[in-house]
């Protein structure tokens, strides 16, 4: 082989160990955004892993990684010949996913909520099954937490000004027995308890409170937009007084 020859040889090689050297890190990178291209971009619902993952992190608590890391698919299919590698990465990934994640992201829920009949008079519907004790139980590795959205029952009332668009919702209240549709929130984690948990049937839950920024409506089975609120902070007096008499 000639001089030329293994210089070229010699330059392949450099340059393949420079770029396995840097995969790790590009990998890592890929591994903790994609939390947040799920949660920002595609708007799925919050996971339990990452419901478990924000507790943690707003009671600057640190998860028992390894135990989590066990827990999962991938550790319990692996051979005995994989299991460490896989073991090591499920961490890694846990702690990118921990160590980048905001505490400001919003939590995504959804609930089947039962649509009252239209209000002309009054433009608008009523959630008839919403409560002060409503709130979304998720569990992740044997441990329950409890998302409370607060203030909820003052959501009650939709209110949709045009005929065409009450049309739309009633038509796709009426498709389901229970007059039923799918009511997506986007939650702002306010607050979580990591002295006390809340007993209910038989079951402890860890408390996460939430407030409500935005909810979304569509019929259960489809993801056609129905109907969506803007910033629902806000209550005029007139809804306040429907809520008031409806209560």
């Amino acid at each position: 082989m000639d001089n030329d020859m293994k210089k070229i040889v010699r330059l392949a090689i450099l340059v393949l160990a420079l770029s396995t050297c840097f995969l790790p890190s590009q990998r890592a990178w890929a591994q903790s955004s994609s939390l947040y291209e799920t949660q920002s971009l595609k708007q799925e619902l919050s996971s339990p892993y990452y419901i478990a993952l924000l507790f943690y992190k707003m009671t600057a608590q640190i998860p028992d990684f390894d135990a989590w890391a066990r827990q999962t698919p991938e550790y319990k299919n692996a051979s005995i010949f994989t299991r460490m590698i896989i073991l090591e990465k499920k961490i890694k990934e846990m702690k990118n996913d921990y160590n980048s994640l905001s505490v400001r992201e919003y939590l995504i829920v959804e609930i089947p909520v039962r649509m009252s009949e239209y209000s002309v008079s009054n433009n608008g519907f009523f959630i008839e099954n919403f409560s002060t004790d409503t709130f979304f139980p998720v569990t992740y590795n044997d441990k329950s937490y409890a998302i409370v959205p607060e203030g909820i029952v003052d959501k009650q009332w939709l209110k949709v000004s045009t005929i065409a668009a009450a049309k739309t919702i009633d038509d796709a209240a009426k498709s389901d027995k229970g007059r039923l549709l799918m009511l997506t929130l986007f939650l702002s984690p306010e607050y979580a308890d990591k002295i006390t948990p809340v007993s209910l049937d038989g079951r402890d839950y860890w408390l996460i409170l939430t407030n409500v920024k935005k909810m979304r409506l569509t019929p259960l089975k489809t993801n056609t937009l129905l109907w969506q609120s803007g910033s629902i902070g806000f209550k005029d007096k007139k809804s306040q007084k429907l809520l008031d008499l409806y209560q």
